[in-house]
């Protein structure tokens, strides 16, 4: 076991510099798939445009990173 990375999703949407609707949906199907587990956190901690840069999920939950799942 390798431990979990967890990787800030403002960070990886800066990185990748894809179409906002293009990365959301890359997620989407990540996780769908379960490839990806998508983190809640704490945003007090992020900037604005952190926030924003971040992701919200269809029940309108904010989060803020992504993991691989421990199956992967």
């Amino acid at each position: 076991d390798h431990g979990r990375g967890y990787v800030p999703i403002h960070w990886l949407r800066n990185r990748l510099n894809l179409p906002a609707d293009r990365f959301d949906s890359i997620l989407d199907q990540l996780s769908a798939s379960g490839q990806i587990i998508l983190q809640p956190g704490d945003p007090s901690s992020l900037t604005p445009e952190q926030i924003e840069k971040s992701y919200q999920d269809e029940t309108g939950n904010l989060r803020i990173a992504v993991t691989w799942s421990k199956d992967q």
